[in-house]
């Protein structure tokens, strides 16, 4: 009793035998486990310090972080709807997290230098530039671009804005560090101006590979 280690098992075969996936789990008691339904190598897992997620069947894990406080953690899902984990914590209520860009780091994936994820449509706004009022800030189209390097590299990341036809309208500097990465950028065009509604391109390249998403402005 008051063991305090980490206990975290899987079985391929139906429960006739099983495999520890303790990984680097630092020895506190594991509450909960959960297997993503989307990619079956993404593992979530609550214990009594906090929650972790694995990318590669448990053989390593990653401590959530950030907003998510070091809390204990006894249950745990993933919303089939909305692709989102949510999180119920000891005396901290409940937390919701965006996974559906870990549900793409399946094995191949994982293997590009660069995983660029397809960022939300805008819809086009007369107003963007401008204040309704002389004492307010002027509105501005916001687009979160998404990207992730399995390491760092060397040279810099570029993201090249083209349209359906081709043509070149900016090319936005990102970091080259190992990670997640978010670039938070106004639609604009590299003459200043917005772009228009229509069908892009976004093309992430470190010089040598290229990853490409869509993206698009609605009327």
């Amino acid at each position: 009793f008051d063991e305090i280690k980490a206990y975290i098992y899987k079985s391929t075969d139906y429960g006739k035998t099983w495999t520890s996936i303790k990984g680097n789990l630092p020895d506190e008691a594991v509450n909960v486990i959960a297997q993503d339904a989307i990619n079956p190598d993404l593992l979530y897992c609550g214990t009594d310090e906090g929650a972790y997620i694995s990318l590669n069947a448990g053989a390593n894990w990653h401590t959530l972080t950030g907003d998510f406080p070091n809390v204990a953690t006894y249950d745990l899902l993933v919303h089939p709807r909305e692709n989102e984990l949510v999180l119920a914590t000891h005396g901290r209520s409940f937390y919701v997290m965006d996974v559906k860009p870990l549900q793409k780091m399946t094995g191949e994936n994982l293997k590009k230098p660069i995983i660029a994820y397809k960022p939300k449509s805008l819809k086009h706004n007369k107003m963007w530039g401008k204040s309704r009022t002389p004492y307010s800030d002027k509105i501005e189209p916001k687009v979160e671009l998404m990207y992730y390097l399995p390491q760092k590299i060397s040279g810099k990341v570029y993201i090249d804005v083209k349209d359906s036809n081709g043509n070149h309208w900016n090319t936005l500097e990102a970091k080259n560090e190992a990670g997640f990465h978010l670039i938070k950028w106004n639609a604009s065009h590299a003459k200043g101006d917005y772009l228009a509604p229509g069908k892009y391109t976004l093309v992430f390249t470190d010089g040598n590979v290229k990853e490409e998403v869509g993206f698009e402005i609605n009327k």
